[in-house]
């Protein structure tokens, strides 16, 4: 009898001891499971936290009106990254009115630059006449301005403000031209400047 019932015994010892192993066993893959999940997510986490930053060398300051009328409504604003700007202005059929958009080179070297202006289709009584026509040209130590497209002018910028600001003057100067056939109004114009990576 002693020894039967040290045979169950030994039975349950050794069931128990295959329960156990079999235990650590499923731990041993569930922890290595959830360590390569945890390192998944972990990894998402890092490459999530470390943010790649593409600073460009141009950008442009918050647009001015140039010799204004006075007591004319303009308005000037920039993105946050000064890349992009906007302007609204009022203006009058057959006037013409200008508006500086300052450059600012943050780099150590000159860089040319790609600048876009979108102007708004604004009608004429006369077929073929723009209602609302643009000139671009430089300013200040800006003066190779040409014209690329429809939209788009190329031009260099001189290092020399060390990223603090624009030289006064120094900039794109924009003038706006209501055609006499065309309605006077509100235009609201925006743009754009892209370094040109060679």
């Amino acid at each position: 009898m002693a020894t039967l019932g040290g045979n169950r015994m030994l039975g349950k010892l050794h069931l128990s001891m295959k329960s156990a192993t079999v235990i650590v066993a499923v731990l041993s893959v569930l922890a290595v499971g959830a360590g390569a999940a945890a390192g998944t997510v972990l990894q998402g986490d890092i490459q999530g936290a470390v943010p790649i930053s593409v600073s460009q060398a141009l950008v442009v300051d918050k647009p001015q009106p140039y010799n204004f009328p006075p007591d004319r409504s303009f308005f000037g604003s920039t993105s946050d990254d000064r890349t992009k700007f906007a302007i609204a202005l009022e203006m009058y059929r057959g006037e013409s009115l200008m508006v500086l958009v300052p450059i600012v080179n943050r780099s150590s070297g000159a860089a040319v630059a790609e600048f876009s202006v979108i102007v708004p289709n604004v009608p004429s009584l006369v077929e073929g006449v723009p209602g609302l026509s643009l000139q671009v040209s430089g300013s200040g130590v800006i003066d190779d301005v040409v014209r690329v497209t429809s939209d788009t002018w190329t031009f260099t910028a001189d290092a020399g403000t060390n990223g603090v600001g624009s030289t006064p003057g120094d900039g794109i100067l924009l003038t706006f031209t209501v055609a006499p056939t065309a309605m006077s109004g509100y235009f609201e114009i925006s743009g754009r400047i892209r370094t040109v990576e060679f």
